[in-house]
């Protein structure tokens, strides 16, 4: 029912990836499996091609690769759900709470920032289990965002102690450790996070990463074409 009452396909889309990581989340408690989980949004051609002898219905655009490569990504950052700057950016900050995971170099689209979606901000009397169990954590990665904010303004002390402060409650998260990294990373080339950002390798790899390499020289693990 909470679903048919939303007009954007975006905050549709957001509630059920949500949803989706507390469900699997339950079945990881009795069965060992990984998933991942990303949205994408773009323009998209939408309608069936083919002969009179066979048609099919298919949607093209850089939304479909992107959404993929958005889950392989999601597993390999032990983040269950992630989603693309243009996802993010449609995403009422007081209704969503997320965080920036990474940045990566996409061959024939660019760099983009990708995000982690992590709850609903606004709780309301509904059956939605996400919405209950992250009602009282919904600040957690506060921290962690402080620390993005400080980085951006290459504050690098400020930087560390907000990402300290977060690895003192979450040691064993994956984004945080990534984060410490690259601020480490900064403080010893002494040079700006601006000045890294435009130095990032644009290969032709498909996949290039702000944080850490995720890939195999000359053998990506990504691939950004559709099948």
């Amino acid at each position: 029912n909470t679903i048919t009452k939303i007009k954007n396909p975006i905050y549709a889309a957001a509630d059920i990836g949500l949803k989706l990581v507390e469900l699997l989340k339950k079945k990881q408690e009795k069965t060992k499996f990984v998933f991942g989980i990303g949205l994408s949004t773009s323009k998209c051609y939408m309608g069936t091609i083919g002969s009179n002898e066979k048609r099919s219905w298919k949607s093209i655009g850089p939304a479909l690769p992107r959404g993929l490569v958005m889950s392989q990504l999601s597993i390999l950052l032990e983040t269950p759900l992630l989603m693309d700057e243009d996802c993010e950016s449609t995403l009422s900050e007081t209704e969503f709470q997320r965080r920036l995971a990474d940045q990566v170099y996409l061959r024939d689209q660019g760099t983009i920032r990708v995000y982690q979606l992590v709850s609903r901000v606004i709780y309301k009397n509904d059956e939605w289990i996400y919405e209950l169990r992250n009602k009282e954590s919904s600040s957690w990665c506060s921290s962690y965002n402080d620390a993005v904010d400080a980085l951006k303004h290459d504050n690098l002390s400020e930087a560390t102690q907000h990402i300290e402060s977060f690895l003192l409650k979450h040691k064993h998260d994956f984004l945080g450790k990534n984060l410490s990294s690259l601020i480490n990373h900064l403080y010893q080339s002494n040079i700006s996070f601006e000045d890294y950002l435009e130095h990032q390798d644009e290969s032709d790899l498909a996949v290039g990463s702000l944080f850490k390499s995720y890939f195999i020289q000359n053998n990506p693990i990504f691939s950004n074409k559709s099948e």
